[in-house]
């Protein structure tokens, strides 16, 4: 997968990832972005910090400027990440529509939490009915 098609589907969280840890991309960018330095910081420190919404907001209102920015340090720094490690941990599958029996069992429950966890499922919701021996959930 080429850089520029991650950055198309991952963008500001590829920029988050490096900020928190690249040390070597962390300097760049805040050399390239200095009004971003304490941001930054404190990301990288704390990622559940409220600066990420600061650093998300600059990545939207430049996004064009960043990826170039972020392409640019990936062709010529290959260690900084893994990408194709990156892809697999945010990759998500939509699962709306679906619906799944399951026994009632708390270890077919936990088998289903832990498929949902594996695959990053995503849905808005989840609603589940019990159907004689079974659960059945509907992801919508």
């Amino acid at each position: 997968m080429k850089i520029s098609d991650i950055q198309n589907n991952y963008g500001v969280q590829l920029v988050l990832e490096l900020i928190q840890n690249s040390k070597p991309f962390y300097e760049e960018y805040i050399k390239k972005y200095p009004d971003n330095t304490a941001n930054a910081l404190s990301f990288s420190k704390n990622p559940n910090c409220s600066c990420r919404s600061k650093l998300t907001k600059h990545y939207n209102e430049n996004k064009s400027d960043v990826d170039s920015f972020v392409e640019n340090f990936l062709n010529k720094t290959n260690d900084a990440i893994n990408l194709k490690e990156f892809v697999s941990r945010h990759n998500t599958k939509p699962v709306s529509g679906r619906v799944v029996r399951i026994d009632k069992t708390d270890q077919a429950y936990g088998e289903l939490v832990t498929q949902i966890h594996r695959e990053n499922w995503v849905y808005r919701t989840m609603s589940v009915v019990a159907e004689d021996d079974k659960y059945v959930f509907f992801f919508v």
